[in-house]
């Protein structure tokens, strides 16, 4: 009796270079590749990169869940997307979140995952892809940091200038002989009878309040201050 297996021949050696083909990709990419299991949140199989990204072994990976790496503020980010991929829900998700490395300290990731079928139409594991954001986070954080204080800083200028008797106003003077008046205070109205809106939007009322026979003087004593950038007073 003969059979022919040619077929069978076929696909086996087709589902070889496959794994084949998944292997050296796996192993060779530049982002964290992460396949774990949803109910249980261990880990099935994870890149080199991976382990380098977060400082430990691949052998002490496996013994630990994502929930074990994952920084305890963003765990409450994983939990219900995962219970909603079991639910079949949703087929993926996508977050920015935390891991804590072997040596204690963060690393942020971009992190996307996506659902493993199984053969029974059931969602077999999770595939997660994370690139280290890091850099990018620190610099954000420092941003916020910087516009914090820049504001509290505002906030504290214009609370003092609001109870000093006269103006203060912030005034540019261009090298094209353009002007601006980008802040006022609201001493102006006792001072001038004009709202600080009022200045704000032209800044050529400023000089038309100037007494003529003062005009060039302080049109000269700007000039000179925009020119050596020193204080000046008359």
């Amino acid at each position: 009796m003969a059979a022919d297996v040619t077929d069978n021949r076929r696909a086996k050696a087709a589902l070889i270079e496959s794994e084949e083909r998944y292997r050296s990709i796996f192993a060779q990419a530049t982002v964290g590749l992460v396949n774990a299991a949803f109910e249980t949140m261990r880990f099935i199989d994870l890149n080199p990169r991976f382990c380098e990204m977060l400082g430990y072994s691949r052998e002490e990976l496996m013994e630990k869940t994502v929930l074990d790496i994952t920084h305890p503020e963003d765990q409450s980010k994983i939990l219900p997307d995962a219970q909603k991929v079991v639910d079949g829900i949703i087929s993926c998700f996508f977050h920015e979140k935390r891991y804590i490395r072997k040596d204690g300290s963060v690393l942020w990731s971009s992190t996307g995952v996506s659902v493993v079928w199984g053969g029974d139409g059931q969602p077999k594991h999770g595939l997660a892809v994370a690139q280290d954001i890091t850099d990018r986070k620190q610099l954000e954080l420092e941003r916020k940091k910087a516009e914090d204080q820049l504001r509290q800083s505002e906030q504290r200028f214009r609370n003092m200038v609001a109870n000093i008797p006269g103006v203060i106003f912030r005034y540019i003077f261009r090298s094209d002989n353009t002007d601006q008046v980008i802040y006022m205070s609201p001493g102006c109205r006792d001072s001038w009878e004009l709202g600080a809106e009022t200045l704000v939007a032209d800044a050529g009322i400023l000089w038309d309040m100037v007494h003529s026979e003062d005009l060039c003087s302080v049109i000269k004593g700007v000039e000179e201050s925009a020119r050596t950038l020193k204080p000046w007073s008359m």
